[in-house]
């Protein structure tokens, strides 16, 4: 019944997916796929590992990479027998903007014994707007899910010895979502129409520390931790309304409307990286990631009663990239990595939460003038999906798990001035 349709939207601020890796952030960082915790070292770095700030050696302000972008999927048969829902949308990512600035005394090789970063990043943008008619236009049904995530905070690193450098970093959280779902069925014996929307605001508080140590001139060794988020306010609201109308009988509405507290929380992450450089002009570095199980609950009534909870497993991600310095001007970077989502696989009378485990590429050009660089790249991923469907070919709208496919194509521009 229509009420299968409201347990689909139920999930509220849990995230259309939940995805921890779904593109690289900061310029060089993307080139090399997000396989940065060992290098870490530009205002962008704190993302993955603070303690590499300590290794920059000069001060900058950046954009790190804005993405443009198309994000799209497939599900077949996913609202019923030879029904099949199919998007693609145009998302746009400002995902970093940094500033670094170094203090003590300068070292031989450029550094200082301290270096202090502001970030502010936004490591997932998901967003849709999908309408689908079946049926002769008999059936017509609305989707429109944004899910926004922006992290803004000071980073500080400390450059121990020639080796060794210590970080860490706060960072707060401003999370919105919206999900909306609009069906409208016209029936030789009846007229449906059901709506239900989903909107949140929360805000929390995460921190993190790391430690790089360089095994030699050549070779650096990175790991970092961040906490789980703390969650410091949120709220939001969930509206449902039900229009039917027999044939020749009387028309029905009934709605709802509910106002929530919200939640949106990290899980516990650790990173571990090592890069290896040849004479300053070839570099490969490798990151692993393991994100640990989280149980938080999304929404909350204003008596405190549950209205939606979430629960996230582990998943372990890895990336690898390569940097060559093609001249002194130009350099050239490429990476894979892996976006494995820590939802578990979803179940018809569980939250609407895509299980969709990505495979992404990256390949980036850097040119360098004077004291400024500006890359253009691209970044690729594609997966298999596990999503929840429901059957509007007979009028009982049951929901069920479906298997489709979800892809992103993104155009990356970047740009670092080095004051």
């Amino acid at each position: 019944m229509l009420s299968a349709i409201s347990a689909l939207v139920a999930a509220g601020p849990a995230s259309a997916q939940a995805n921890h890796h779904p593109y690289p952030i900061g310029e060089r960082a993307t080139g090399l796929a997000g396989a940065f915790t060992a290098l870490s070292d530009d205002a962008a770095g704190a993302w993955y590992n603070p303690a590499g700030l300590a290794f920059a050696r000069q001060d900058s302000v950046s954009v790190s990479a804005t993405l443009y972008g198309l994000v799209g999927a497939s599900y077949p048969d996913s609202l019923g027998a030879g029904l099949r829902y199919d998007y693609a949308t145009i998302n746009v990512i400002p995902s970093a903007i940094a500033s670094l600035i170094r203090v003590g005394a300068q070292r031989r090789d450029g550094t200082r014994p301290f270096s202090l970063a502001f970030n502010v990043f936004n490591p997932n943008t998901y967003q849709i707007d999908r309408r689908l008619q079946a049926r002769e236009r008999n059936t017509t049904l609305l989707v429109s899910t944004s899910d926004r995530l922006i992290a803004a905070g000071p980073s500080l690193g400390w450059r121990v010895s020639d080796r060794l450098a210590l970080g860490a970093s706060v960072l707060a959280t401003l999370h919105t979502f919206a999900d909306r779902v609009d069906l409208t069925d016209v029936r030789p014996a009846e007229f449906v129409q059901f709506t239900s929307y989903v909107e949140s605001l929360s805000v929390g508080i995460a921190a993190s520390i790391g430690v790089r140590y360089n095994l030699r001139s050549n070779v650096s060794l990175g790991l970092s931790a961040r906490t789980p988020s703390l969650p410091i306010w949120g709220s939001g609201e969930r509206f449902e309304r039900t229009v039917r109308a027999p044939d020749g009988g009387r028309t029905t509405a009934d709605s709802t409307l509910l106002a929530v507290g919200a939640n949106r929380l990290w899980p516990a992450l650790f990173r571990a990286g090592a890069a290896w450089s040849l004479a300053d002009r070839f570099t490969v570095s490798a990151d692993a990631s393991l994100s640990l199980p989280l149980r938080f609950v999304a929404l909350r009534a204003a008596d405190g009663s549950p209205v939606s909870a979430v629960r996230l497993k582990a998943v372990v991600n890895g990336a690898l990239g390569a940097e060559w310095l093609v001249r002194p001007a130009i350099a050239l970077r490429a990476g894979v990595f892996t976006d494995l989502s820590s939802a578990p696989t979803p179940l018809v009378d569980d939250s609407r939460i895509d299980q969709v485990d990505q495979l992404g590429a990256t390949l980036t050009g850097t040119w360098f003038v004077r004291e400024a660089s500006t890359t253009l790249g691209a970044i690729a991923t594609y997966g298999r999906a596990r999503v929840t469907g429901v059957d509007v070919t007979g009028g009982t709208y049951a929901p069920f798990v479906v298997d489709g496919e979800q892809w992103r194509v993104f155009l990356v521009l970047a740009g670092t001035t080095r004051l």
